[in-house]
């Protein structure tokens, strides 16, 4: 018995980690434009939503530039460019925080246009922060959809600030944006194969048995996991129930009545019913939103 536990755990520890396919990098590519935006950024308060109207004005204006490349990079494909080293780790980690300060500045724009009462561009930010949490992840490590999450969890709440204010046909486009970013973001069993790889590789023999003897088991990479699937399960189920209540508003637009149940947006305005991520029914719509 006590050969064969050896056996497992020389396997668990020796065992080389297949690396999972990954695409050849984009050319050229969205990412690279998303790290050239952030070089530009001008600083602005991070608490930009209690700005008076006059100072928010002017952080946008000052930040111009940056927007605009940004969205040369919305318009491309984008994928992070992953090695499974430290040091290409390290080197790439600081990337983290400017994709943070660039959804800031897209929300802080989408803020100023609400506050105009420009619900048609405030709408059109609000997504591109959705595009952009979907976007720059691509190809990384589960840290780097982490921090998608958190950029597109601003372009959903101001998504939902101003569905009721825009027209069906604007709308319609936005939904459009939001399907395709659905069709097109990793899932998070790519960012999790990933990862493995990459704690394997980049942990040494006395660091995975170190690990093993803290955590009881023979695959402590594993552990943390489960708090990072249920974040990307409850994004993606909150894009879903976006689409759905886009949906709804065009519906009602365009028909003069509200859809009695989400069936009745297919195949008009929805494809399909979009899916919980979790238990794989149906999402259902919500007549009180």
């Amino acid at each position: 018995m006590s050969c064969i536990f050896a056996t497992i755990l020389g396997a668990a520890i020796l065992w080389p980690a297949p690396t999972p396919l990954s695409e050849p990098l984009p050319s050229p590519n969205g990412y690279d434009d998303f790290v050239r935006a952030g070089r530009l950024l001008v600083a602005f308060s991070p608490d930009y939503k209690k700005l008076p109207t006059d100072q928010l004005q002017a952080a946008v204006k000052s930040n111009e530039e940056p927007l605009r490349i940004l969205r040369v990079g919305l318009a491309r494909d984008c994928r992070k460019p992953l090695e499974y080293t430290l040091s290409h780790f390290m080197a790439t980690a600081k990337d983290l925080p400017t994709m943070k300060q660039l959804a800031q500045l897209v929300s802080a724009e989408g803020v100023l246009a609400e506050r105009e009462e420009r619900y048609r561009e405030a709408a059109e930010s609000h997504t591109d922060n959705i595009k952009l949490g979907a976007a720059f992840p691509k190809g990384g490590l589960v840290i780097d959809h982490l921090v998608g999450i958190a950029c597109e969890a601003m372009g959903t709440a101001g998504m939902e600030r101003v569905i009721e204010k825009i027209s069906a046909q604007e709308a319609r486009s936005i939904l459009g944006k939001i399907l395709e970013v659905d069709r097109s973001a990793d899932n998070p069993d790519e960012f999790i194969a990933r990862d493995l790889v990459f704690a394997k590789r980049t942990s040494t023999i006395s660091e995975r048995l170190q690990a093993m003897w803290t955590y009881k088991t023979l695959a402590p990479e594993q552990v943390g996991l489960a708090n990072y699937k249920a974040k990307a399960h409850l994004n993606s189920r909150r894009r879903g129930e976006l689409t759905i209540r886009l949906a709804s508003h065009i519906y009602q637009k365009e028909k003069g009545t509200p859809p009695r149940q989400t069936s009745d947006l297919v195949p008009n305005i929805l494809p399909m019913i979009p899916v919980d991520p979790e238990t794989g029914t149906n999402l259902v719509l919500n007549l009180s939103k």
